[in-house]
């Protein structure tokens, strides 16, 4: 990991990570971070370390998610969804990722229902220009064949 543009709280925190490497929730939390400053690669790495923890698994899978679709690799992020789904069905930070994992894939009509469940279960996650990108692809013929960014 380049440690050059590192915020110094977070290349603190990795410091004690180093110092504590099977420490879950710390792990979660420097992966967080990684992940809010554009680090995806290395925030994936960190987080897939802490998918099968108790404590965290599911922050950690939702995490995996959110970096694999930063990456690219909607398929990916799609599985981390589908994972966190099949232990918690009604997560709604789970559904809204698996919302945008459809949504990258093309699947418009399932990414919308996938959405408009999660905000039904939680209000919290609602984010209207998620939904408007959702609704005109999922009401747009031609959209199934728009590359989406």
């Amino acid at each position: 990991m380049d440690d050059r543009a590192l915020d110094p709280s977070l290349k603190l925190l990795l410091d004690a990570l180093e110092r504590t490497p099977d420490n879950a929730p710390l792990r979660v939390h420097v992966a967080s971070m990684l992940l809010a400053a554009g680090r995806h690669a290395d925030a994936l790495k960190h987080f897939r370390q802490c998918e099968s923890d108790g404590q965290v698994g599911d922050e950690a899978t939702l995490g995996v998610a959110r970096c694999a679709l930063a990456l690219g690799d909607p398929d990916a992020s799609l599985t981390a969804a589908d994972k966190l789904l099949t232990a918690a069905p009604e997560h709604a930070k789970g559904l809204v990722a698996r919302a945008r994992a459809r949504h990258a894939k093309g699947l418009h009509k399932e990414a919308l229902a996938d959405y408009d469940r999660a905000v039904s279960h939680d209000p919290s996650v609602a984010d209207p220009a998620l939904r408007d990108a959702l609704v005109r692809d999922a009401t747009d013929p031609r959209a199934r064949f728009r590359v989406v960014s």
